[in-house]
């Protein structure tokens, strides 16, 4: 062939020092094809040089016998008609397309018309030799960007380039392939020694698939036919389908996993949002996942990973408590997460606790701008991180075609790096020495907004209904519990009823997703409650004997059991009956109307009885008060409600909570009010970056409550009760009359004794809202005095501090004032968005939210925010008629931490006497907690939840003494 023949690109650069990497989409696949179509081996034979590049802006003067590309980029910069006749230059244009393979072959149909005894007229060179060149081209590109990226000279040998390259080229092109091959080797071997200039360490790349139901099927096969080492992101659930439906495909995952070249990244059954449920669902969800993997794989992955968005702070430990030393720091479907430092780090956990981490986010390997700049985030990884790490995220068969050359690189030499399984990354590479506390609100997830885009029904009381249940669900855990340990080893119980109630807490948990029918949680609900009665009267009957029918003292026998660690405070009210106040931990009983009303100390972990008699009863008095106490908490005329902690003032103008005082401390602790709030767009008068003043852009509108109506509804010595009655409405911004009416009914009321006044809203009307959730909702205002408040929220049962605009808390939040702490107890409500310094919204309705229906509570200087928040959830249950001779109180268990709350007490499972418990520290203090049961402990240890021993704990005169971190959650393993 002539050696006169050019291979000109047209870059819309001046030099490769301001190469385009900022290019997406089109025009970066543009430029790439164009560049690779030049690198074909026919066309390197025929020019026997390797393809330059010409600036675009200089045009086409002055080329004869060429091949030029000209990406679409540059398609501005040319005057086809000015510059060049290319019938009379010998010039071939290579435009209006983006696939080399296509672009190679117009400029090889060119040359065969310029001049048909040109080689170039041997038959077509097969498209696996075409990728193995277009590759290099890619390869050489990358390179030579890098080496500016990481500020070094180029000291690459064009000239042994150029010679392997040609003589590569003229092998394939005369069909010997074996010299073909080991010349291209050569030509790697050149750029690899470029890159070892300045990074003589190997780079890795490491392939994320994403998997999931949809995608298992012959795409995958495909991908995992080629032989690179690939990491599948799999949930549990995903795991299973492919055990169920593609068994082929299972047995493809076990041969890739024993030749090293396959790993999973998982951990969880289903991908719950973890941030906002009960930290025993999480740990539920990773014992069901271990399971499915063990089962349906033989092994279970060595990295945890989730596609769904579920980071925290509080993750690691849970990760580790299950046995996983590695994590990836990274989700896939939105969501706001800490990114910066180190590609491998030590994630560390709120309470300590260290696991390696993967925290570099991956890049899309289906878009063409990734591979456009690759150099440039190689060069970024080089520079600062210790190990050098790129991360290629896609689902199965979802790739472009630069990842295909990309892998072809790889193959033959770690130019532009290796790739690598997760599981190889941590076992050999080194670690840097820097750990990684991530501050908690650098967390902020995408549920709420997700939920409303997908038009996913109640995205706000999927969340009420969920922890409704799972306190009463860990209720009946517990109750069960306690009545096998006072039965004895040797009771008969029916160990499948206690596990027939398995699938509705699968649906239970599920529907936090959004994905149970209304009817189904309806039955579960049903079914939840029905179990926890069953529960709380078998423990009844381990505890007490049946009672003598001669010592029978009339009425009915009640039995108040309270599953949590910290004592309650409890108002009961008795239809029909008459409290009968036999000890000193029944506060106040009063009957009014044919109802008997009571307020009654229940210790943790215990019990109290109570007896009703009928209205005629001699023994049960109408109203019992303690000297000093007032026979009533309500004033009509002032509007409040008073009891032995504070006096709530009712706003008969906005039928919200106008002040909220105490005895001890000076001023208003809260106002409260209900706000109905929708963007619109207006002219606002405020400068905006980016914006001129007068601008349109959306302003809130707030549509303020009015109050009809103000009425009582309970009045006596126990309990106040205020209902207040309004609407709200809304006005378009260009009409005069009203589009929307929203009826409301509030109900505050509050019990004597009581640290906590309680609110219940029901809502009638159809609101009209936009699809932003955080700036169209109905919800609930507070407002409080000091603008230098600290709020803390809830986080799987933490009390963590925050200062967000937009935070989700489900249980509780906090307002510290320094000498005084005001806490809101949301009971579900997750969802909360800060206005100022000085005001807070609970978000209540928003689009697609179908409740009308909402219960919270107010506390003020509460000892254990996450016991009154559970207590409000989950009351002490109440068994009625119960025919024992029970005792007036007992407690069967005690934690003396207040801080420090009980998850979950199971039996033990080794077959000896004892039990184990979980308890997790809530407040971040630390320190020794004290744990005694009904027999004396003989012995205790603390262990993972895998049940591997960690350390052994002190016992004292019968009590465990357990060292608790702030945060830990561990489990005790306990012996009488």
């Amino acid at each position: 062939m002539t050696s006169q023949l050019q291979l000109i690109c047209l870059l819309p650069c001046h030099s490769l020092e301001d190469f385009p990497t900022y290019l997406v989409a089109d025009e970066a696949d543009g430029l790439l094809g164009a560049w690779a179509a030049l690198w074909h081996p026919q066309l390197l034979a025929a020019a026997g040089a390797i393809p330059t590049y010409r600036r675009g802006e200089a045009g086409l003067t002055n080329l004869h016998r060429c091949v030029v590309a000209v990406p679409s980029v540059c398609e501005q910069h040319v005057d086809y008609e000015a510059d060049w006749d290319a019938q009379q230059q010998h010039v071939v244009l290579l435009r209006h397309d983006h696939d080399p393979h296509a672009l190679a072959q117009t400029a090889i149909e060119w040359l065969q018309q310029l001049d048909p005894s040109e080689e170039v007229a041997e038959p077509a060179t097969p498209a696996a030799w075409c990728d193995d060149f277009f590759a290099l081209g890619y390869a050489y590109l990358q390179v030579e960007l890098l080496t500016r990226r990481m500020h070094y000279s180029s000291n690459l040998d064009v000239k042994q380039l150029t010679i392997h390259a040609v003589a590569a080229a003229q092998a394939v092109v005369r069909g010997d392939d074996h010299a073909g091959r080991e010349e291209l080797r050569r030509c790697f071997g050149v750029l690899a020694e470029e890159r070892d200039h300045y990074y003589p360490v190997e780079v890795h790349l490491i392939d994320v698939t994403l998997l999931a139901p949809p995608y298992c099927d012959q795409r995958l096969q495909q991908q995992l036919a080629l032989g690179i080492p690939v990491n599948l992101m799999a949930s549990g659930q995903t795991v299973e389908y492919l055990r169920q439906h593609w068994p082929d495909l299972i047995d493809q995952l076990k041969s890739l996993h024993e030749q090293r070249q396959l790993a999973v990244i998982g951990g969880e059954h289903h991908e719950l949002p973890s941030s906002l449920v009960h930290p025993e669902s999480v740990w539920h969800e990773l014992q069901s996942g271990i399971e499915i993997y063990r089962n349906a794989l033989g092994w279970v992955p060595e990295s945890f990973g989730r596609r769904r968005y579920g980071l925290h702070s509080q993750l690691p430990q849970l990760v580790a408590q299950a046995g996983w030393e590695s994590a990836v720091h990274f989700t896939l479907d939105g969501g706001v997460f800490p990114a910066k430092g180190q590609a491998k780090t030590k994630w560390e956990g709120a309470d300590g606790t260290l696991i390696d981490s993967l925290g570099r986010v991956p890049l899309d390997a289906g878009r063409p701008e990734t591979y456009l700049n690759l150099g440039t985030k190689l060069g970024g990884s080089m520079e600062i991180d210790y190990v050098a790490t790129l991360v290629l995220a896609h689902w199965p068969g979802e790739t472009c075609y630069w990842y295909h050359l990309l892998q072809r690189v790889a193959a033959y030499g770690p130019v532009l790096g290796r790739f690598t399984t997760i599981d190889q990354y941590f076992q050999q590479t080194d670690y840097s020495g820097q750990r990684e506390l991530h501050d908690e609100d650098k967390y902020a997830s995408p549920y709420l907004q997700q939920s409303v885009a997908r038009q996913e029904g109640d995205p706000i009381s999927r969340y009420v209904r969920y922890w409704h249940r799972e306190w009463r669900l860990r209720q009946t855990e517990e109750l069960f519990t306690w009545g096998t340990l006072l039965l004895g080893d040797g009771a008969q119980h029916d160990t499948s009823d206690h596990r027939r109630y398995e699938h509705w807490e699968a649906i239970h948990r599920h529907a936090v997703d959004g994905t149970v029918a209304t009817t189904t949680e309806a039955d579960c609900e049903r079914d939840v409650e029905e179990r926890r009665m069953d529960a709380a009267r078998r423990l009844v009957q381990a505890m007490f004997k049946p009672a003598n029918p001669s010592a029978d003292h009339g009425g009915k026998r009640h039995v108040l059991i309270n599953s949590d660690a910290s004592p309650v405070r409890y108002g009961v009210c008795v239809e029909e009956a008459v409290v009968v106040a036999e000890h000193e931990r029944i506060q106040v009983c009063v009957t009014e109307e044919h109802e008997g009303y009571a307020v009654v100390d229940v210790p943790g972990c215990g019990f109290m009885s109570l007896r009703s008699g009928s209205a005629g009863d001699s023994k049960s008095p109408r109203r019992m008060l303690q000297s000093g106490k007032s026979a009533s908490l309500v004033d009509a005329t002032a509007l409040t409600l008073s009891n032995e902690f504070m006096r709530v003032t009712i706003d008969d103008r906005t039928g919200g909570i106008r002040s909220l005082y105490d005895y001890t401390t000076r001023g208003n602790r809260l106002s409260q009010k209900l706000i109905w709030q929708v963007p619109r767009s207006g002219r606002d008068p405020r400068p905006e970056r980016g914006r001129t003043t007068g601008a349109k852009r959306p302003i809130p509108a707030e549509s303020q409550p009015l109050c009809h109506s103000v009425t009582v509804a309970r009045d006596n010595a126990c309990v106040g009760e205020f209902v207040c009655r309004g609407q709200m409405t809304q006005h378009d911004a260009s009409a005069t009359e009203t589009t929307a009416i929203i009826e409301f009914e509030q109900r505050v009321r509050l019990w004597r004794g009581s640290r906590v006044v309680e609110v219940e809203l029901t809502l009638e009307g159809e609101p009209s809202l936009t699809e932003d959730p955080w700036q169209s909702y109905i919800g609930s205002r507070v407002a409080w005095a000091s603008d230098a408040a600290e709020i803390y929220r809830d986080l799987q049962c933490c009390q963590r501090p925050t200062s967000q605009r937009r935070f989700e808390s489900p249980q509780y939040i906090g307002i510290d004032e320094g000498f005084r702490i005001t806490t809101i107890l949301t009971r579900g409500l997750p969802f909360h968005r800060r206005i100022d310094d000085r005001m807070l919204d609970t978000m209540f309705v928003v689009r697609g939210e179908n409740s009308r229906q909402f219960r919270w509570a107010y506390g003020i200087d509460l000892p254990s925010p996450i016991a009154a928040a559970r207590q409000l959830a989950a009351p002490p249950v109440w068994v009625d008629d119960a025919n024992r001779s029970a005792a007036s109180t007992g407690w069967l268990f005690h934690v003396d931490a207040k801080h420090v709350t009980v998850t979950a007490w199971e039996g033990r499972v080794d077959g000896q006497a004892g039990f184990r418990v979980r308890l997790l520290e809530t407040s971040g203090q630390g320190g020794i907690t004290g744990l005694a049961g009904f027999q004396k402990i003989k012995a205790a240890d603390k262990t993972d939840f895998m049940g591997r021993q960690l350390e052994s704990c002190e016992v004292r005169d019968g009590v465990a003494r357990i060292n608790l971190r702030p945060y830990e959650w561990t489990e005790v393993r306990v012996s009488w």
